[in-house]
Protein backbone atom coordinates (compact mmCIF):
# COMPACT_ATOMS: atom_id res chain seq x y z
CA UNK A 1 0.00 0.00 0.00
CA UNK A 2 2.78 2.30 0.75
CA UNK A 3 4.72 1.92 -2.78
CA UNK A 4 0.50 2.84 -3.94
CA UNK A 5 0.75 5.62 -1.95
CA UNK A 6 -2.53 4.75 0.17
CA UNK A 7 -2.41 5.41 3.30
CA UNK A 8 -4.58 2.78 5.97
CA UNK A 9 -6.52 5.24 7.53
CA UNK A 10 -8.16 6.29 3.92
CA UNK A 11 -9.56 3.14 3.43
CA UNK A 12 -13.55 2.49 4.10
CA UNK A 13 -13.91 -1.20 2.90
CA UNK A 14 -11.79 -4.31 2.77
CA UNK A 15 -13.80 -7.31 0.58
CA UNK A 16 -12.65 -10.75 1.05
CA UNK A 17 -13.27 -13.35 -1.65
CA UNK A 18 -12.68 -16.50 1.01
CA UNK A 19 -11.17 -17.25 4.14
CA UNK A 20 -7.98 -18.66 3.21
CA UNK A 21 -5.08 -17.05 5.34
CA UNK A 22 -2.93 -15.66 2.22
CA UNK A 23 -6.24 -13.78 1.73
CA UNK A 24 -6.93 -12.80 5.21
CA UNK A 25 -3.86 -12.67 6.71
CA UNK A 26 -3.25 -8.78 6.27
CA UNK A 27 -6.36 -8.04 7.93
CA UNK A 28 -5.72 -8.16 11.73
CA UNK A 29 -2.58 -5.20 11.09
CA UNK A 30 -4.96 -2.71 8.53
CA UNK A 31 -7.48 -2.50 11.25
CA UNK A 32 -4.58 -2.29 14.17
CA UNK A 33 -3.88 0.78 11.82
CA UNK A 34 -7.67 1.60 10.87
CA UNK A 35 -10.51 0.21 12.83
CA UNK A 36 -13.35 1.97 11.08
CA UNK A 37 -13.58 -0.37 8.15
CA UNK A 38 -16.25 -1.93 6.37
CA UNK A 39 -15.16 -5.55 5.96
CA UNK A 40 -17.15 -7.25 3.45
CA UNK A 41 -17.28 -11.18 3.99
CA UNK A 42 -18.94 -14.38 2.56
CA UNK A 43 -21.48 -15.48 5.78
CA UNK A 44 -19.55 -18.61 6.05
CA UNK A 45 -16.60 -16.73 7.60
CA UNK A 46 -16.31 -18.32 11.43
CA UNK A 47 -17.87 -16.54 14.07
CA UNK A 48 -14.63 -16.32 15.60
CA UNK A 49 -13.04 -14.46 12.53
CA UNK A 50 -15.87 -11.88 12.69
CA UNK A 51 -15.38 -11.89 16.56
CA UNK A 52 -12.28 -10.41 16.19
CA UNK A 53 -12.78 -7.90 13.43
CA UNK A 54 -15.92 -6.40 15.33
CA UNK A 55 -13.94 -6.35 19.03
CA UNK A 56 -11.54 -4.03 16.91
CA UNK A 57 -14.40 -1.81 15.58
CA UNK A 58 -14.80 -2.48 12.13
CA UNK A 59 -18.68 -3.25 10.58
CA UNK A 60 -18.80 -7.03 9.17
CA UNK A 61 -21.13 -6.90 6.16
CA UNK A 62 -21.42 -10.79 5.46
CA UNK A 63 -22.50 -11.81 2.33
CA UNK A 64 -24.93 -14.75 0.75
CA UNK A 65 -26.16 -13.53 -2.67
CA UNK A 66 -25.57 -10.94 -5.28
CA UNK A 67 -26.30 -7.33 -4.16
CA UNK A 68 -24.89 -3.88 -4.37
CA UNK A 69 -21.94 -2.46 -2.54
CA UNK A 70 -22.03 0.52 -3.44
CA UNK A 71 -22.55 2.82 -6.71
CA UNK A 72 -20.64 0.48 -9.43
CA UNK A 73 -19.32 -2.21 -7.03
CA UNK A 74 -21.18 -5.17 -6.55
CA UNK A 75 -20.49 -8.97 -5.05
CA UNK A 76 -21.42 -11.95 -7.09
CA UNK A 77 -22.66 -13.60 -3.62
CA UNK A 78 -21.59 -16.88 -2.41
CA UNK A 79 -20.10 -19.19 -5.82
CA UNK A 80 -20.52 -22.66 -4.72
CA UNK A 81 -18.16 -25.38 -5.42
CA UNK A 82 -15.50 -27.87 -3.42
CA UNK A 83 -14.36 -24.23 -1.44
CA UNK A 84 -16.65 -21.53 -1.97
CA UNK A 85 -16.23 -17.84 -2.34
CA UNK A 86 -17.23 -14.52 -3.81
CA UNK A 87 -15.95 -12.05 -6.23
CA UNK A 88 -16.37 -8.52 -7.12
CA UNK A 89 -17.82 -6.79 -9.51
CA UNK A 90 -17.18 -3.50 -10.68
CA UNK A 91 -19.03 -1.24 -13.78
CA UNK A 92 -17.43 1.23 -14.71
CA UNK A 93 -17.55 3.55 -17.56
CA UNK A 94 -15.35 1.60 -20.20
CA UNK A 95 -17.19 -1.70 -19.27
CA UNK A 96 -17.48 -4.58 -16.56
CA UNK A 97 -14.06 -5.17 -14.35
CA UNK A 98 -14.27 -9.01 -12.79
CA UNK A 99 -12.21 -9.54 -9.72
CA UNK A 100 -12.07 -12.41 -8.35
CA UNK A 101 -10.13 -14.15 -5.16
CA UNK A 102 -8.23 -17.72 -6.68
CA UNK A 103 -11.71 -18.67 -8.23
CA UNK A 104 -11.45 -22.20 -6.93
CA UNK A 105 -15.62 -22.59 -7.71
CA UNK A 106 -13.99 -22.17 -11.86
CA UNK A 107 -13.89 -18.93 -13.79
CA UNK A 108 -16.46 -20.27 -16.02
CA UNK A 109 -18.75 -20.42 -12.93
CA UNK A 110 -18.38 -16.83 -12.07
Amino acid sequence: MEKLGIRPEEIDLVFLSHAHRDHTGGLDALLEQNSKIEVWLPEFFSSSFKNVIKKKGASVAEVDNFQKICPGAYTTGVIPGWIKEQSLILDTDKGIILITGCAHPRITNI
